[in-house]
């Protein structure tokens, strides 16, 4: 049997929760009530001052950083000439957000290279080349059968080639 409720339960239900959620004293939600230390003015004083030496520093030490590299700019752009001044400082500007560190290559890596090149070195000219993804279920199951020391034998001269590409 299904338990129904009457009625009358859903009456004295309603007026319990009704209770409860009126009994609660509201507290605020978006105000944090944390004490915090209250300082005199002097110190507020004292730290604006802190804050604008440190400010008038850092900004002279920034500007003198940026004179340095925009003088560097200039001695590219007399050295190759090709593109404008601001060209060389902004490129100068954004090398650290380049990728410096490249992965060096596995063997594995080198394999599918190999094999995908000579699959392609075998088609005719003016046929559509195979792309590696297309083939990686052949030679992963290929490298599987391989041992470590015919992998390294494999691809001592492709990984070679890989790390000076």
């Amino acid at each position: 049997m299904a338990n129904t409720l009457s009625p009358s339960d859903l009456k004295r239900y309603a007026k319990e929760m009704q209770k409860l959620s009126t009994q609660r004293v509201r507290k605020p939600w978006c105000h944090s009530s944390r004490t915090r230390v209250k300082r005199s003015a002097a110190e507020k004083s004292a730290a604006r001052k802190r804050r604008k030496e440190f400010h008038t520093e850092y900004s002279a030490a920034l500007a003198a950083a940026r004179d340095i590299i925009w003088e560097r700019a200039v001695q590219l752009h007399e050295k190759f000439g090709h593109h404008s001044v601001d060209y060389y400082y902004e490129t100068i500007m954004q090398q650290s957000h380049k990728t410096v560190n490249k992965r060096s290559a596995t063997h594995w890596n080198a394999f599918v290279r190999q094999e995908v090149k000579r699959a392609n070195d075998t088609l005719p000219p003016g046929t559509e080349r195979q792309k590696a993804p297309a083939m990686m279920k052949d030679l992963s199951e290929c490298w599987k059968d391989m041992s470590k020391d015919e992998h390294e034998a494999i691809t001592e001269d492709a990984v070679g080639d890989l790390n000076d590409h």
